[in-house]
């Protein structure tokens, strides 16, 4: 009987980068927190859950390492293209680094669904536009979502 109520009482939290560490949270009662992806992110979002184990991984410094991880990918992608070692997208347009930013953010703080904690996958629609738009290769994205549960419709 005891162990029934240690079943019943413990609950997963939502998944971030495939690890049950999170909250789902509504966006705009933490939006002071979140300063570079609020934009790019649903009114639902997983976001870490604050550990003793772990006192740093905040809402906050995640945010400032996608914002630092963003950064660094843009900066090499246009030394790349200057150097002409890949094709120019950048350079011509931001269509590029915005869908980037959208998939980067969505990614690192997935939607969740309030009512159950549980990670709703990103739409499959960030993933291919960030893809398409810099030039990339789309098959790591279209067999990420071939994975998922079959009849999740993912392109939102």
């Amino acid at each position: 009987m005891f162990l029934l109520f240690i079943i019943t009482n413990f609950s997963f939290g939502c998944q971030i980068n495939g690890y049950e560490s999170g909250l789902c949270k509504q966006r705009f009662l933490i939006s002071e927190d979140i300063e570079f992806c609020n934009t790019e992110l649903n009114d639902y979002i997983c976001v870490p859950q604050i550990r003793n184990l772990w006192p740093e991984h905040t809402i906050q410094n995640r945010d400032k390492e996608i914002r630092l991880d963003f950064v660094s990918y843009v900066r090499d992608r246009l030394v790349q293209e200057i150097n002409g070692e890949i094709d120019i997208v950048l350079i011509k347009d931001d269509t590029c680094y915005k869908a980037y930013k959208q998939f980067l953010c969505q990614w690192n703080f997935p939607p969740c669904d309030s009512t159950t904690n549980i990670t709703t996958p990103i739409c499959q629609s960030y993933c291919t536009q960030y893809y398409e738009n810099c030039g990339l290769n789309l098959t790591p994205c279209l067999q990420y979502f071939q994975k998922l549960k079959p009849g999740l419709d993912q392109n939102c």
